[in-house]
């Protein structure tokens, strides 16, 4: 087994130390930096040793959230050999996406330290060609339907092409159950001028792209009829401590928050779909909050509307008194058109959505001129309605 490892951090090498005594693996360390030109002199047959690469791992250890983001989705797009994330000081905050995102393993700081075996890499690679045998096999036609009439082609080259295969190689596709009407392809967007993922950077009065996440409080007539002011107030101000805290791991900030509505800006730089990402663990953190006892009835049902464009960024006062088109759809998507309890977003900003994702989604009508998707309800195991 031929595996190759990007990295240079100390944690890396010594958990490397008992695979690179084996004799079942061999181990093949190359610096971070050389990744992108590695990579395409494999992909372009230039690099003999790839051609028997069995594994990839990427150190992704002291990356922005960004850098991150990129150099990962390049490895794993160049589909030289199956890709693991090695993870050395637990970084990473959701494991689980970059595994929908075509990951094979994951190996974080408890794992490192008991230093990787030959035995789970062997393991992770008979898991990655199961799994793609199972992606081909269900794109494979049926035999009876797989050669037209009079057409002369084999079953096979049929089958290939079906499959997606090039130069007679095949290649593996997602299983995308997503509603048909989904948006597969980024929408291109006008006028955009990508905001930084530094927030220290980000300048007053400069215009920028956002992801801009709404956030209504449903505040029934109870509310007001039996909560203090004092009451009412501290809710909301632990609420919107909640909402802080779940955003800010990708790159959202709670900009400014006006009677029971907010806003939540996210770093935008024309393809990210953290925003929706984030959006979604709101959601599914409802229910926790509700069990911690972060929420109360003031602040146990809201809405969010997540939408995308330019704004001029401002602090303080002018926040609220900001005049934009943008931010007057945003309120009035979210505060008129959205449904209690809902999550939707628009069409400009759901076609970024991650594909593992997609199926959460389902198209839901249009508001002033713009298609609207929504989130399906959650539903217990018994199906029930999550409340």
């Amino acid at each position: 087994m031929q595996v190759v490892v990007f990295s240079a951090d100390k944690a890396v090498t010594k958990a490397l130390g008992a695979l690179r005594r084996s004799t079942k693996a061999r181990v093949q360390l190359e610096s971070r930096e050389d990744a992108r030109s590695w990579l395409r002199s494999a992909t372009t047959g230039e690099s003999y040793d790839s051609a028997d690469t069995d594994l990839i791992y990427l150190d992704i250890s002291g990356l922005s959230r960004s850098e991150r983001t990129k150099l990962l989705r390049y490895v794993i797009k160049r589909e030289v050999a199956p890709v693991g994330i090695l993870d050395p000081y637990d970084e990473l905050d959701d494991p689980a996406a970059w595994i929908r995102e075509g990951a094979v393993d994951y190996a974080g700081s408890a794992l490192l330290a008991s230093e990787l075996k030959a035995t789970r890499l062997h393991a992770v690679t008979q898991w990655s060609r199961e799994l793609q045998r199972r992606i081909t096999s269900t794109h494979e036609p049926a035999m009876a339907d797989s050669r037209p009439q009079d057409s002369g082609q084999s079953i096979s080259s049929i089958s290939a092409e079906s499959m997606g295969a090039v130069d007679g190689r095949i290649e593996p596709r997602f299983i995308d159950d997503a509603d048909p009407d989904f948006p597969r392809d980024p929408i291109e967007l006008g006028n955009l001028h990508p905001s930084p993922a530094d927030w220290a950077t980000v300048r007053v009065g400069s215009e920028y792209s956002f992801a801009t996440l709404y956030v209504g409080l449903d505040l029934g007539p109870n509310v007001t009829k039996d909560a203090s002011s004092e009451f009412v107030t501290r809710s909301i101000s632990e609420f919107q401590q909640a909402l802080a805290e779940t955003a800010a791991p990708y790159g959202g900030r709670l900009w400014f928050w006006k009677g029971s509505a907010g806003v939540i800006l996210f770093p935008f730089d024309g393809m990210s779909g953290d925003s929706i990402i984030a959006a979604l663990r709101i959601v599914l953190k409802r229910v926790f909050w509700q069990a911690e006892g972060r929420t109360n009835y003031v602040t146990k049902y809201f809405r969010l509307a997540l939408h995308v464009g330019n704004l001029e960024y401002q602090v303080g006062h002018r926040r609220e008194i900001l005049v934009s088109d943008h931010m007057n759809y945003l309120f009035h998507l979210g505060g008129e058109y959205a449904a209690d309890g809902d999550f939707i977003a628009t069409r400009e900003i759901i076609s970024r959505c991650p594909p593992g994702l997609r199926r959460c989604f389902r198209r839901f009508g249009s508001y002033d001129g713009r298609e609207i998707w929504r989130m399906r309800p959650l539903r217990t195991p018994s199906g029930n309605l999550v409340r």
